[in-house]
């Protein structure tokens, strides 16, 4: 049991530091998104990238690890939890779980409502382009004129160079 308890302490470790590397980025991510800084953004997407499937390995040794123990002591799975961890602890080891615990919660808690602020910045961001695009169609659409592939004025036909496929 303390081979399992020490494995299992330090992979809470493990995912509780992968999740305050994703909350970091997802700090650096708004940060950018607000700035409207995208080269940068794709670097802290590729690192995020990397960070969650780090994240998944370790919450699925995490699982494995869980349900072999339930099994060894003959438990149901609802019937093992940190909590039960922490009274087969001796007091040390049983305080880090509780910390540990606590330091996931309040970091999931974080990068969830992180999450979803930037989620909602991109919305946001894509409804401005959105409705730019309709303005400027509706513009070209009332004048009767648009631009065709090489600058020159053009009396209706397509309404310009996006649609064309020029940039």
């Amino acid at each position: 049991m303390e081979e399992f308890l020490n494995f299992f302490l330090s992979l809470l470790e493990k995912e509780l530091r992968l999740q305050k590397e994703l909350l970091e980025l997802a700090r650096q991510k708004k940060k950018f998104l607000l700035q409207n800084r995208m080269e940068e953004l794709v670097g802290i997407l590729e690192k995020e990238g990397e960070l969650v499937c780090q994240a998944r390995e370790v919450e699925t040794k995490m699982k494995r690890v869980w349900k072999e123990a339930v099994h060894q002591l003959g438990l149901e799975p609802e019937e093992f939890s940190i909590s039960r961890l922490v009274k087969l602890s001796d007091q040390g080891r049983g305080k880090k779980f509780l910390d540990l615990q606590s330091d996931l919660q309040k970091t999931l808690w974080e990068l969830r409502e992180l999450n979803e602020q930037n989620a909602l910045i991109i919305r946001d961001t894509l409804n401005y382009i959105e409705i730019m695009f309709s303005i400027l169609f509706r513009h070209f659409d009332t004048q009767g004129k648009s631009y065709g592939p090489f600058g020159q004025v053009s009396n209706g036909g397509s309404c310009g160079i996006i649609i064309n496929g020029v940039v």
